[in-house]
């Protein structure tokens, strides 16, 4: 079997208001789509890069997921997962290990308890918990790399002008 796969480093749209937007349609350096035995399966996202559906080449919906605040998926109600993927990804270019741990890029964070394992390299600039996801608020900040939170809302040129933080 053959896998090709195309990532993203960043893409602007805009929103329909006009104002620039991220569009980081898997974040940085996430699949855009994959190509399994010559089939194109194209990935779709939410503000946290989450998987949330996949389409094949006609845009038939293939697979469909919805998450918890802090990414858990798949064992609750509010979380569910409908039809198949080869493409176990979760979020970003975040794969999730055997134990339910999130690889955030930098860093893994437990989904059961929405801490990472590892303190913060970069120290305290996310708050005095150097564990803490987004500062324990998923529902309005996301953490693209496993470094430092950034408001799910921030406009795509101010994020890449910051240095993406």
């Amino acid at each position: 079997m053959k896998l090709v796969a195309v990532v993203a480093t960043a893409v602007l749209s805009r929103c329909s208001h006009g104002c620039p937007q991220p569009c980081l349609p898997s974040g940085i350096g996430g699949l855009l789509y994959t190509i399994r035995d010559g089939a194109p399966s194209f990935k779709h996202y939410n503000s946290r890069g989450d998987v949330v559906a996949a389409t094949n080449a006609l845009g038939v919906l293939t697979y469909q997921a919805a998450y918890e605040a802090f990414g858990q998926h798949g064992d609750t109600p509010s979380s569910q997962e409908w039809g198949e993927t080869d493409d176990r990804q979760q979020a970003n270019t975040k794969d999730e290990d055997p134990h339910g741990n999130l690889n955030e890029g930098f860093r893994y964070r437990d989904l059961d308890t929405g801490v990472f394992l590892a303190r913060d390299q970069l120290g305290y600039q996310d708050g005095p918990n150097l564990y803490t996801y987004v500062q324990q608020n998923p529902f309005t900040k996301f953490d693209p790399q496993g470094l430092s939170s950034a408001y799910a809302g921030v406009s795509a040129q101010r994020w890449l002008n910051s240095g993406g933080y």
